[in-house]
């Protein structure tokens, strides 16, 4: 996100992040799921995830969550949609969840709750057999995801100067003590 509104100041990109994640939000409640952790009635930390086979989304779905994009002004949107047809054309092939999004509020980094957001992503996606798949363009992020068991699969540039990182966590196969 901060790749598509570079240049904004910090409640201009509040307030243009705070739309574009209500769209977000209704297409993962609509074709996937929004989990979040709340503390003192406001949401912390939030993931939206896609089920296998519900990503990418048809042109109804993504207009119901990427229409928020066109009220970010022309230049941001343009830089939106770029970066989205980059990780289109990258998207993993092979069925798997789909981590679309993954934040924790700025005060409430370092406690752990990117980590329970993942592993409550990671347990659906055991019980179901299948990998998950992301992408993220915070160098920062990178070692989070793999501390959750996620591999880099590729490493590009969607825009200059915004590198993005995709990457896949294997299925993990409980052992059976029998």
């Amino acid at each position: 996100m901060l790749a598509a509104l570079r240049g904004v100041d910090e409640p201009g990109r509040v307030k243009k992040i705070t739309r574009l994640f209500g769209g977000l939000t209704a297409g993962a409640l609509a074709y996937g799921r929004a989990d979040a952790i709340v503390d003192g009635g406001a949401v912390v930390g939030a993931s939206l995830s896609y089920p296998p086979g519900a990503y990418p989304l048809s042109t109804i779905g993504w207009l119901r969550s990427g229409l928020p994009a066109v009220t970010l002004g022309l230049g941001h949107t343009l830089r939106f949609m770029r970066i989205d047809s980059w990780m289109r054309k990258r998207h993993h092939h092979d069925p798997h969840w789909y981590l679309a999004v993954l934040g924790v509020e700025p005060a409430y980094k370092g406690r752990g709750l990117g980590g329970r957001l993942l592993r409550a992503l990671s347990a659906r996606a055991d019980a179901d057999g299948m990998p998950c798949y992301l992408e993220t363009d915070e160098p920062e992020n990178v070692g989070l995801y793999q501390h959750h068991g996620y591999d880099v699969l590729s490493e590009g540039t969607p825009l200059p100067g915004t590198n993005m990182w995709l990457m896949l966590r294997p299925v993990q196969r409980s052992r059976s003590t029998v």
